[in-house]
């Protein structure tokens, strides 16, 4: 499991920290003050897909690749990646990612997204904005 300790002089810049790196990293504990340093710290682990969530996204990317209809990769953006999954005519390519989709909590769905973006190559809105 990949970890990070993160610390800061005042709660507010351990909060603007946490916001620019939450979408990778989720928190294992609570703010906490070092009686030591007297710095703010939060405990934070890396968001990350295990091998068989990972393996789907990765049969995602490859039926569609195969695939002779238009891609799910246009336009590729959180919003349509959601309504994709909810709809009952889901594409053919995200099937085996849907068959799972509502066992994941958030983060886990979350973190498929950017991998798919990563894989790839696609430049999310979220990261636009960010």
């Amino acid at each position: 499991m990949s970890s990070i300790r993160i610390s800061a002089k005042s709660i507010d810049d351990l909060n603007l920290i946490y916001k620019k790196v939450k979408k990778e990293f989720e928190a294992l504990d609570t703010i906490k003050l070092n009686q030591e340093t007297l710095d703010y710290e939060i405990h934070l682990k890396r968001v990350q897909l295990d091998g068989s969530i990972k393996a789907i996204c990765d049969k995602v990317i490859d039926t569609d690749d195969l695939l002779d209809d238009e891609s799910v990769f246009n336009e590729f953006t959180w919003k349509r990646l959601i309504h994709m999954m909810n709809i009952d005519k889901c594409p053919v390519a995200l099937r085996p990612l849907k068959s799972v989709w509502t066992d994941l909590n958030e983060a886990k769905q979350k973190a498929c997204f950017n991998y798919l973006c990563e894989e790839m190559e696609i430049t999310s809105a979220e990261e636009i904005e960010a």
